[in-house]
């Protein structure tokens, strides 16, 4: 045989063969697994519409025992029985008839519902006439409850009505007293909306009383008969395979409603759950008849290739294996093909080398880009973290021996003014409001001018003197959630003056050691400050967050006030750098929004160590 014809017959081969056999293969497994899904899904919508109808009627049935156990039925008049009924009507809005009745049917009370020329209910309900109304007495299971004991139920058969879409149920309720029976007619509107919304496609869905009676649903695919012997107490969905009345082939779930022993059917045309895999199957065979004409014209088209000069293409071929590209092939044939092979297996193998050297000098190179660039965003941060810390810490400094000055230059005249002041009242023999306010406000300037001088020396307020170490062992143990409310109940006021709301949102407790009036100071005074920032109308929120070793208190404002800049808020008083260095002597730190912009929010975050 030709070598031509011989590569035409095995690249026909090796085309449809692995290709049939993957069509056949992927045709069994798609129909079974179409047929599993297709099963698993109708198991999963027969169980949910059956929990659905479960769950609803056990509510309904819940609803109508609270509102019976609430009232003495027994021991009501006619009036207040007769408002009863009607409560319990207003009250269950799928009640169409309510009665109140003994075991043998005997009205205690008119029975309530919607008649022609009285709306009861907004919107109005079923207009029930008189054969409607003893339909009902008459399906009302008064017997099923002669035996039970006060708090009991029964449930009726389902009763399909000619002018409304959904069947109706009696439901009976025996009452605390002697034989008092409330008697209900619910409309099952919900199940059968829910049924109308759960159905896809050619898919059917049905809804089976005890006795197999079709009431919701069910157009031909569903037979009541392929049901029966699979009715169990519990909702897991069993899955059935059968023929109806026409000769098709049916999938179906059911499920079993617990509450009232109704069982819920989904049922597809086996044919419609197969679609997939024969469209799979349709598909294959397409494809197979195109590979194969593209199989021969490949064979031929390539087989003619093979026919020219030998010995031209090996010389060509060793020529390129010391710098083009090709790929290896087994040497078979006749001579001049074995020496062909041979040459482009060689220069294969040449160029794979040279590629997995260049392959791995390229990585190399790309490694060391990564590494360095790693190193220089590093640095970068580092070098911008340093500069921002220098600039902070000069500023400070600055301002340290700013105060300091100020404060020693003010000492003298505030103590002469404090001086004159005195001596004045004294002269006019203790009185003089005047004089007196003079006296406040100056020793309100001393007490300013002396907490400038310990924050410019380094002093530490209250907790401890300046060039001392803060000893923290002798504190208490601080929540300091109730310690933040305290202080937010003090400076409430001034937000409220200013149109700011105030929102304290409480969590568990953050335990911190500390001294509860310098922190409260601190807080007060960094309250103080935030609000000098905050826009009218804004909103201040306060809330505490745990971490693992940290107290995280958190101030966020929701809109910055047009004087709200950074310079603005913490050149208003002394108050923020006292808080700070108090904060400081706690263990902890402030971080604070590095610029405040108008009409936008900002955050504070003051950090301490739990306790």
């Amino acid at each position: 045989m030709r070598l031509r014809t011989r590569l035409v017959l095995f690249m026909a081969a090796a085309t449809l063969g692995p290709l049939a056999l993957l069509g056949v293969g992927a045709t069994q497994v798609a129909t079974r697994q179409v047929l599993e899904r297709s099963s698993e899904v109708q198991a999963r919508t027969a169980e949910g519409l059956a929990l659905y109808a479960d769950t609803w009627l056990s509510l309904q049935i819940a609803a109508l025992k609270q509102q019976a156990a609430a009232f003495p039925v027994a021991k009501l008049g006619d009036a207040d029985r007769l408002q009863f009924l009607r409560l319990v009507y207003r009250q269950s809005p799928h009640a169409q008839i309510v009665t109140l009745t003994d075991l043998s049917g005997a009205d205690l009370a008119p029975g309530v519902f919607q008649e022609v020329g009285f709306d009861l209910v907004d919107p109005p309900r079923d207009l029930i006439d008189a054969d409607r109304y003893r339909d009902f007495r008459k399906a009302s299971p008064l017997r099923a409850l002669a035996q039970e004991r006060p708090g009991s139920h029964a449930l009726g058969q389902l009763n399909p009505i000619s002018d409304r879409a959904a069947p109706v149920l009696p439901v009976a309720l025996r009452l605390e007293g002697r034989e008092v029976v409330l008697g209900v007619e619910l409309g099952l509107d919900p199940l059968a909306q829910r049924f109308g919304d759960a159905r896809r496609g050619e898919a059917e869905l049905a809804l089976l009383d005890a006795s197999g009676r079709i009431l919701l649903g069910g157009e031909g695919l569903v037979d009541p008969a392929a049901f029966r012997s699979l009715r169990s107490g519990d909702i897991a969905a069993s899955e059935v395979r059968y023929a109806n009345q026409s000769g098709t082939e049916v999938l179906a779930s059911s499920a079993a409603v617990p509450a009232a022993s109704w069982t819920v059917v989904v049922a597809e045309p086996l044919a419609v759950s197969q679609l997939a895999a024969t469209e799979i199957r349709d598909r294959t065979a397409y494809i197979a008849a195109v590979s194969a004409v593209l199989a021969l014209l490949v064979g031929v088209l390539f087989s003619r290739q093979l026919s020219d000069p030998v010995v031209v293409l090996k010389d060509a071929a060793m020529r390129v294996a010391w710098g083009q590209y090709g790929h290896e092939v087994e040497p078979q044939g006749a001579d001049e093909q074995v020496g062909l092979a041979h040459a482009f297996n060689y220069m294969s193998k040449q160029l794979a080398r040279d590629q997995r050297e260049i392959g791995r000098q390229r990585k190399e190179i790309e490694a060391f880009n990564l590494e360095l660039q790693a190193r220089v965003d590093e640095r970068t941060r580092e070098l911008r973290e340093a500069q921002e810390q220098l600039v902070a810490s000069a500023g400070l400094a600055a301002v340290g021996e700013l105060g300091a000055g100020l404060a020693h230059e003010l000492n003298n005249p505030l103590a002469g003014i404090l001086g004159l002041t005195q001596v004045l009242r004294a002269k006019a023999g203790g009185g003089g409001g005047m004089l007196a306010s003079i006296e406040s406000e100056a020793r309100r300037c001393t007490e300013i001018v002396a907490q400038l001088l310990r924050i410019s020396e380094g002093g530490r307020s209250s907790v401890a003197a300046a060039g001392e170490p803060v000893d923290r062992g002798h504190w208490d143990v601080v929540d300091l959630r109730q310690l933040l409310s305290d202080v937010l109940t003090l400076v409430g006021g001034p937000f409220r003056q200013r149109g700011v709301a105030l929102v304290h949102e409480e969590g568990t407790a953050l335990q911190v050691r500390a001294d509860p009036a310098e922190l409260g100071r601190a807080l007060t005074q960094l309250l103080t400050t935030v609000r000098g920032a905050a826009a009218g109308g804004s909103t201040l929120r306060v809330h505490g967050v745990r971490t693992e070793d940290e107290i995280r208190l958190v101030l966020e404002l929701s809109e910055v006030a047009e004087s709200g800049r950074s310079d603005d808020w913490m050149a208003a008083g002394f108050g923020f750098w006292a808080a700070r260095r108090s904060v400081e002597d706690h263990g902890g730190h402030l971080v604070v929004p590095a610029e405040l912009t108008q009409g936008e929010g900002a955050s504070w975050t003051l950090v301490l160590p739990e306790a």
